[in-house]
């Protein structure tokens, strides 16, 4: 089984499980607090669907780019499925995936042990210079 994770805008989570060719997508439009949504997002889809995380294969992130927050939420459940459950992940950095078309093709991408980095669609502003 495969994971799709998608978190790069800030309103919305997109999570999608590949499963021998069968995709179940989930578009969810959270209004705030993405960071509280996801997990119980996905802990809902896997069990509504019936499926558990230990026999996931791989990971497909989106990177970005994004928002800051929003793309580092994806990108680090990604790694830290990785860390935890020793399953690859890959990366990528597309603006839109649409539809289950689009996620399915990516499902033979190489995946890898180890951690990716977001894509940010410019620097981060945190604090202001003097």
């Amino acid at each position: 089984m495969i994971l799709y994770i998608d978190t790069t805008k800030r309103e919305f989570i997109k999570l999608a499980l590949i499963k021998k060719q069968e995709i179940f997508l989930l578009n969810k439009k959270v209004e705030t607090k993405q960071s509280e949504n996801l997990l119980k997002l996905l802990d809902n889809f896997l069990k509504v669907k019936k499926l558990k995380l230990k026999n996931l294969k791989r990971i497909i992130v989106n990177t970005g780019p994004g928002s800051f927050t929003s793309v580092r939420l994806g990108v680090i459940l990604a790694n830290t499925l990785l860390y935890s459950l020793k399953v690859p992940v890959a990366g990528v950095s597309q603006k839109e995936i649409i539809n289950k078309e689009d996620i399915l093709k990516l499902s033979n991408l190489k995946a890898e042990y180890e951690f990716v980095k977001p894509f940010y669609y410019k620097e981060a502003n945190i604090t202001q210079k003097k």
